[in-house]
């Protein structure tokens, strides 16, 4: 008996761990996946479609989006992709989650800050980095050290440091 080939489908920009689980709930529920990411990936091997690409690749986005068309929804499994190729898709019909203005939000954490402080909601007190002037000088403000967060790309703690003088980062004090 031959097995009707899924009409559900959904495409995820990336595929690792996340991708992973959501191809194994997908295979459950009869829905075809398709993701973009490196060969070798979890979600491949656990029975996604692959296009290969990087996640943060305008075009490569617009690949993956190709391989089911419109009739897919697209999501992401990190926020670090190719935004505007996910706004280009929206604008076009496409369906995606979460919508590219929320990612634009997430993806820069000072942006993502901002918005936060704006909407009311708590957050712990911030300054945007432009020089290591602007450094030396929260440096003084916060004697007992502060935590620099990169703006975009960090994860998981990766693009944290914690500076307790100008010490820590070869600045003069």
């Amino acid at each position: 008996m031959n097995k009707k080939k899924s009409t559900q489908k959904i495409a995820i920009v990336g595929g690792g761990q996340l991708g992973m689980m959501l191809q194994q709930a997908a295979n459950a529920l009869d829905i075809e996946v398709a993701v973009l990411d490196a060969k070798g990936t979890s979600a491949h091997q656990a029975g996604a479609v692959l296009v290969e690409g990087r996640i943060n690749d305008f075009d490569a986005v617009l690949k993956l989006a190709d391989k089911f068309g419109k009739d897919a929804p697209i999501t992401i499994e990190v926020e670090h992709v190719a935004v505007d190729a996910l706004q280009k898709l929206k604008d076009e019909g496409f369906t995606v989650y979460p919508d590219p203005k929320t990612l634009h939000i997430i993806t820069d954490k000072y942006v993502q800050k901002n918005y936060l402080k704006k909407h009311k909601i708590p957050v712990a007190d911030f300054e945007e980095i432009k020089s290591h002037k602007d450094l030396q000088r929260l440096l003084k403000m916060w004697k007992d050290g502060l935590v620099l967060k990169t703006k975009k790309g960090g994860f998981d703690g990766r693009g944290n440091v914690v500076i307790k003088s100008s010490s820590d980062l070869g600045l003069q004090k």
